[in-house]
């Protein structure tokens, strides 16, 4: 006697192991992108206390910077925001640089947060202080 059972269990079966790879495959499509993606690795500022100028070098690599590149760099200054430089696109497929002029006193915090266009940020801080003249 034949079970008339047999055939539609295969075929939940089948269904069931269908719908196991449809997920497997949209899930896949949505992470493999973002682990292409890298964040800002570096971020190294300077400040020249004489010309009162900040210096953010930015490190980001990428295959094409046109398509994948830091979107924003955000300059604070005590917790206050002073600047965002937005971009479309980036210099090298290494990083780049960014000059900002902002007066400062000893003691002050800066701190710069620069934003992937993909995935990923970066923040790096800086505490100012004045080189006394030599006597």
């Amino acid at each position: 006697m034949k079970n008339s059972n047999y055939g539609s269990m295969n075929s939940s079966f089948i269904l069931r192991m269908i719908k196991s790879a449809l997920a497997v495959l949209v899930i896949s499509l949505i992470i493999c992108p973002m682990s292409y993606a890298r964040p800002p690795t570096a971020l190294d500022l300077q400040y020249d206390v004489e010309n009162k100028i900040l210096t953010i070098d930015v490190k980001h690599v990428t295959k094409n910077p046109r398509k994948h590149h830091i979107r924003k760099l955000v300059v604070f200054k005590n917790g206050e925001e002073l600047e965002i430089f937005r971009y479309v696109t980036q210099a090298t497929s290494q990083g780049f640089s960014q000059e900002f002029s902002m007066d400062t006193e000893e003691g002050d915090v800066i701190r710069v947060k620069a934003y992937c266009n993909e995935a990923g940020i970066k923040e790096e801080l800086l505490v100012v202080t004045m080189i006394e003249p030599a006597p």
